[in-house]
């Protein structure tokens, strides 16, 4: 029989979170990112918080730019972490048609998207006036 004590402990949490309105539930994503960045190597810990310190910049993939911004690290090793990182859900990713990769944090990458998305609809309504 379940000792009402352990079921108050258990219980308990999600008392709080009906009350408070689920204020103390966790964003997926954070939850995802949380567990992620555990697991990664120094250089990936290094490269992903450089590009969260960017969120409005998204580099080339094996742009020469990665190298001034991380003093010291292998230019491949930079560009594994990237595929790395990106793999993990922690940064984005966007490829341009008949352009380059880029890479950013998630921030910037969703801007990057955006921005594109909105000057393709202004040019469809450009060539339909």
């Amino acid at each position: 029989m379940l000792d009402i004590r352990l079921a108050f402990r258990l219980l308990l949490p999600h008392i709080i979170r009906i009350i408070l309105g689920g204020a103390l539930l966790a964003k997926i994503e954070e939850v995802i990112k949380r567990a992620s960045s555990k697991k990664l190597s120094p250089l990936q810990r290094k490269v992903l918080e450089g590009l969260e310190k960017r969120p409005d910049e998204v580099f080339i993939y094996r742009d020469p730019a990665f190298v001034v911004l991380f003093p010291g690290a292998n230019p491949n090793g930079i560009n594994w972490s990237l595929s790395a990182l990106h793999d993990k859900g922690l940064i984005g990713k966007h490829k341009i048609k008949g352009d380059r990769t880029y890479f950013g944090s998630q921030e910037a990458s969703n801007g990057l998207k955006e921005r594109l998305n909105s000057a393709r609809g202004n040019r469809g309504k450009k060539g339909e006036a």
